[in-house]
């Protein structure tokens, strides 16, 4: 990372500070599109905003000035590394808190209208679930704040819930979703994900328990894991969690009927492996416009036994990975 630069005059100018916001935003030639072709593509407030940052910090060449972006689409952010830089302490905070930003804006302007450019689309509205089966995990667990990662690792389940819903705000557009799955009919945990996959649990199995949480109606959330650990426990000892739901149901294959109904054109299902061929984000930018929900399955510590995946025929979800 390039030193910051000491002297608040030099803060737009600097050449160091211009490279190291530079390499935050990579790919950033805008120059073949005219300002009536990006708007057609753009017909939400946010996006309308984000289009109207770029169209204020694009060059005569046609290139996106990285200063520019940085101020108008971080302001706060930004004000506050160049208060930090006039004081001359160490600015790392404040440049870690704008690089995040700038990042999340270049980003979720990126998905939003690339891939729509491309496929000469309108812009879309999509619904993002992250999905985390907990193969280790029986219905219902109980919940230690205080003892997270011996109680059937629900601090990774924790991390999860803070990685999926939190960026400088909470993700109005994502929903994270747990299913503790830990197969009451048998010690091999995997064969009987497998059959709960199957939807052939035997007579008499534990339920599938499944805990939601919605980032458009979440409260306001922390990255602490035991203050997210204490909303669950309240959650699964029966009091009311803004933005948190729980519910059972008969097995995996249930579930991911419920996210996924067959011949449903409206949703798409992924399943997420590190070898997997097919690279996600691009299919994403394939995808039509009538897409409005997908679903990213991921395996926990323990993950999906290989063998799963050959029921994804059935279940209607693709292998991919994300680089």
């Amino acid at each position: 990372m390039s030193q910051v630069p000491r002297k608040a005059g030099l803060l737009e100018g600097d050449k160091e500070f211009h490279q190291f916001v530079g390499r935050m935003i990579p790919g950033s030639a805008l120059s073949e599109f005219s300002d009536e072709q990006l708007w057609q593509v753009i017909n939400t407030p946010t996006a309308k905003r984000r289009l109207a940052v770029l169209q204020r910090c694009r060059n005569s060449q046609g290139r996106l000035d990285a200063n520019c972006f940085c101020r108008e689409a971080c302001n706060a952010e930004y004000l506050t590394l160049a208060s930090c830089v006039r004081g001359g302490g160490d600015c790392r905070d404040q440049v870690n808190a704008l690089t995040a930003c700038t990042r999340d804006e270049w980003r979720a302007f990126l998905f939003g209208s690339s891939p729509s450019l491309q496929n000469d689309a309108i812009q879309r509205n999509q619904k993002f679930v992250d999905l985390v089966p907990f193969g280790a995990v029986p219905c219902w667990p109980k919940v230690d704040p205080e003892r997270l990662a011996g109680s059937h690792r629900l601090d990774t389940l924790c991390r999860c819930v803070a990685a999926a819903l939190l960026s400088r705000r909470p993700r109005r557009d994502t929903s994270f979703m747990a299913a503790f799955a830990r197969p009451s009919w048998t010690s091999r945990i995997g064969w009987g994900l497998l059959e709960s996959l199957d939807g052939r649990p035997p007579p008499g199995a534990d339920p599938v328990g499944v805990v939601k949480v919605t980032g458009a109606e979440v409260s306001p959330l922390s990255p602490e894991e035991r203050q997210v650990a204490g909303q669950l426990q309240a959650l699964l000892a029966g009091e009311e969690v803004q933005g948190w739901q729980r519910w059972q149901e008969a097995s995996m294959k249930s579930l991911l009927l419920k996210l996924h109904p067959s011949g449903a054109e409206g949703r798409r299902l992924f399943l997420l492996e590190e070898d997997a061929k097919l690279d996600v984000e691009e299919a994403l930018m394939q995808l039509p416009p009538e897409v409005e929900q997908l679903t990213f399955i991921v395996g926990d510590h323990i993950g999906m036994r290989p063998v799963a995946h050959g029921r994804r025929n059935g279940l209607g979800w693709r292998p991919g990975q994300l680089p």
